[in-house]
């Protein structure tokens, strides 16, 4: 869902992106938000905000849900610009000001809702803006309907430019997070986003294994056997990787400060996917690239795309030239490392 709300942007320009799947009760179970609300402010709109009649998220999924598109281009009354969830949400914290929303059904079954953002200074959504979305509503409900079971060997996991710092002192306590630190610590501690598990949940995100890591550092450096200070954890936003180091020279000590970066990891399509954007091909070529990135036979490939061997070879010959490589290895060397590392 991530890479589907980057993706939108290319389509219907808007500040941000959010998707919030529900029940059949219209209940949110989870949420996927471009500009995530800090938790203390996400408590704060499930308590006070998250049953408004006037945009609150029941009133605009039901509403929406009546409509014959299943869109709305949201028009507000003058007062609810006026009021503090509009000041303590939209305002403060999403930089909102316009929203569209689509309600996302697969074959009658409600999946969730697609919300677009546009700050004061941007225009409201057009007609056109909604055109444009309800072209692709029915892909997206294919998308999330759909539950691909992973591959047993699908662990090529790549590093992505998303990095947070957390410091700890010695015993393992957080000192300070950077913003990026607290948001990728607040995904990687919560697997679901809801009213339920917000409001039932106490303010300590810090996993124990944090501590566990920083117990590692400090065993390695007094000379003790130990794993390495590195601790992975994979939930439905993908994966984070916490990697603890000291800080400065006072290492070793009860003073001494301990750093954990926490990063985002993608598997093999995704990046590949990151990096195919960018590059002249065609779509078809870069549908070529992906099958062969998974392994998949030119015969195979040929059966996916319902084309003949003889056009795959024709698409892997034309690729090959124009990326300047001679075979998968290289293809991928060059799509995975641009830069040469």
């Amino acid at each position: 869902m991530p890479y589907v709300l980057k993706a939108l942007h290319d389509l219907v320009p808007s500040d941000s992106n959010a998707f919030f799947w529900v029940d059949e009760n219209n209940e949110i179970t989870n949420i996927c938000a471009e500009k995530l609300l800090p938790p203390d402010v996400m408590r704060l709109y499930f308590r006070e905000f998250y049953d408004y009649k006037v945009g609150g998220f029941r009133s605009i999924i039901t509403q929406t849900g009546q409509r014959e598109r299943r869109i709305d281009r949201a028009s507000r009354d003058p007062g609810f610009y006026q009021s503090d969830y509009y000041n303590l949400v939209w305002r403060d914290h999403l930089n909102a000001h316009h929203a569209m929303y689509a309600v996302i059904e697969d074959q009658g079954n409600r999946i969730g809702q697609l919300s677009l953002y546009r700050s004061a200074r941007e225009k409201s959504f057009s007609e056109q803006d909604e055109n444009l979305l309800a072209q692709i509503t029915r892909y997206i409900a294919h998308g999330t309907a759909a539950r691909p079971k992973p591959r047993a060997d699908a662990t090529e996991f790549f590093d992505t430019p998303r990095v947070g710092l957390i410091i700890l002192n010695a015993r393992g306590e957080i000192q300070h997070l950077s913003g990026e630190g607290k948001r990728l610590l607040f995904l990687a501690s919560h697997a679901a986003v809801s009213r339920q598990s917000l409001l039932a949940d106490d303010d300590d995100l810090l996993p124990s294994a944090l501590k566990q890591i920083t117990q590692y550092l400090q065993s390695i450096f007094s000379g003790k056997s130990a794993p390495p200070p590195v601790w992975r954890i994979d939930n439905c936003w993908g994966r984070f990787v916490f990697r603890a180091f000291w800080l400065d020279a006072e290492r070793g000590t009860d003073s001494g400060l301990i750093g954990v970066t926490v990063q985002t990891q993608e598997t093999l399509p995704l990046k590949l996917l990151s990096e195919l954007k960018t590059m002249r091909l065609s779509d078809k070529q870069k549908q070529v690239i992906l099958l062969l990135a998974d392994g998949t036979s030119y015969g195979n490939i040929a059966g996916a795309l319902n084309v003949t061997t003889n056009t795959v070879n024709y698409h892997v010959k034309q690729i090959y030239e124009r990326v300047n490589v001679h075979n998968r290895n290289e293809l991928l060397n060059r799509l995975l490392f641009p830069s040469g590392g």
